[in-house]
């Protein structure tokens, strides 16, 4: 009983393995939620059961070779005419058989022909395609996906980080005016002006730490990690600026698009597949071929005074009708054939305007944050001057209090453009058939 107990002892005295901290990028977030995260793992099973389903297409195409043993036993012993013993001896003649008999079997059967098993085959080597090349699009989205979580916890950052100068500005802000009231340089309306930004500080700075905490919370979930490990840099890691484009879409991008885009190219493997299975149904009006090789060993002698005989069957078989029933198949499967190549020739249609719609947000977004930031550059110099006007006595706690409050306003403005027009390029990069760093994901 004291072992147990000075074991759990020794474990809670022992000091807990501290967590490794790792400095978050984009990098290291895209390459972290594709090996972790359970969707992008779930894509490839599916891959793989499509493969398994065209080995087991193939299949048809092996003949089958059964073994088989076979023990028998008589209840009445009888000889090789099919004589009772008591008959036998009453009429005489006739070779007595052993009740129990040992047999061994093997038979090897092949389908030597048949006409619609190659569409099959190339249906399901079509629809093998067609899940790799989804498996690999669920992948560069699941990609974009934490990129996205990223950026919009690095901009949760940023509002808190601003919120924290806004906060320590108003404290400064208040030990002046108490000092200023001291020396009854000011009146008590400017230390109450001054008590009311920092109400309004910390209240913003609570708001924009609980946004923070949940991001971080949501974009660890997404990539499996523990959020406390987490460590984003206030500034953007080198190397990381998502380049904006500047140039209008021409024919060679939506060309260059259709080609990468893992998803027009699965759904193409759709069409096929379902072309291939269209031309199934009239293929059975053609007669099938199979052979049937058969061995067997006995333990007991046939009539021929052997143990062990074989066989060998062809069947040619040939169905003249079938209630109309492959008629009614091909129809459906045309209908649906239909139905497929519609909805891809829509989506080929739709990459010039996803494509032009990425563009033209991503230079907004960039005139946007250009604006932003030469906003808060006023802002700031607006501050500054009214908080020195403010310490000459030339300009009132209220304006200092709006000089303060325009200066967070535009920081907060210049933060969300910024990554607004991070997320435009993200968007940009997967109108084109791009991964998140812009890397082309069309080769395997």
């Amino acid at each position: 009983m004291i072992l147990p107990v000075a074991l759990i002892c020794a474990l809670l005295a022992s000091p807990i393995a501290p967590r490794t901290p790792r400095a978050v990028t984009l990098r290291f977030a895209v390459e972290q939620v594709l090996a972790r995260n359970e969707r992008g793992l779930i894509a490839g099973a599916r891959a793989d059961a499509a493969d398994a389903r065209l080995e087991k297409a193939r299949s048809f195409f092996w003949p089958d070779l059964t073994l088989s043993g076979v023990y028998s036993h008589q209840l009445f012993e009888a000889d090789s005419s099919g004589s009772t013993n008591a008959l036998v001896r009453q009429f005489g003649g006739g070779r007595e058989q052993s009740q129990d008999t040992l047999e061994a079997r093997a038979n090897l059967s092949a389908t030597l022909f048949d006409f619609k098993a190659y569409p099959l085959l190339r249906q399901a080597r079509r629809l093998r395609d067609a899940a790799a090349l989804d498996a690999r699009e669920a992948r560069r989205l699941l990609a974009f996906e934490a990129a996205s979580a990223y950026l919009s916890t690095r901009g949760a950052l940023l509002v808190l980080r601003t919120s924290e100068l806004r906060e320590q500005v108003a404290l400064t802000t208040i030990a002046d005016a108490k000092a200023r009231l001291d020396a009854r340089l000011s009146s008590a309306h400017d230390l109450t002006r001054a008590e009311l930004e920092v109400g309004t500080a910390r209240s913003s700075l609570a708001v924009a730490k609980a946004g923070f905490d949940q991001s971080v919370i949501a974009f660890a979930a997404l990539i499996d990690a523990d959020p406390e490990s987490l460590v984003f840099a206030d500034a953007w890691p080198e190397g990381e600026g998502l380049v904006v484009p500047n140039s209008g879409v021409s024919s060679a991008d939506v060309s260059a698009a259709r080609t990468r885009r893992l998803d027009l190219a699965a759904r193409r493997e759709l069409v096929a597949a379902q072309s291939e299975l269209s031309t199934e149904p009239m293929r059975r009006f053609v007669p099938t071929l199979r052979g049937d090789l058969s061995y067997r060993l006995s333990s007991e002698e046939n009539f021929s005074g052997r143990n062990d005989d074989g066989s060998f069957t062809l069947t040619l078989a040939w169905p003249l009708f079938d209630g109309f029933e492959r008629n009614a198949d091909q129809a459906e499967r045309l209908a649906t054939l239909r139905e497929l190549s519609l909805a891809a020739t829509q989506q080929v249609r739709l990459v010039e305007r996803d494509v032009s719609m990425a563009l033209a947000r991503s230079s907004g977004q960039a005139e946007v944050l250009k604006q932003a930031a030469s906003t808060e550059t006023l802002a700031e110099r607006n501050f500054k001057e009214t908080e020195t006007l403010h310490r000459e006595g030339l300009a009132t706690a209220f304006e200092l209090a709006d000089a303060t409050h325009r200066r967070f306003e535009a920081a907060l403005a210049r933060v969300r453009a910024e990554i607004d027009a991070a997320a435009a390029c993200l968007q940009y990069n997967s109108a084109l058939g791009l991964d998140p760093g812009g890397l082309d994901w069309s080769e395997p």
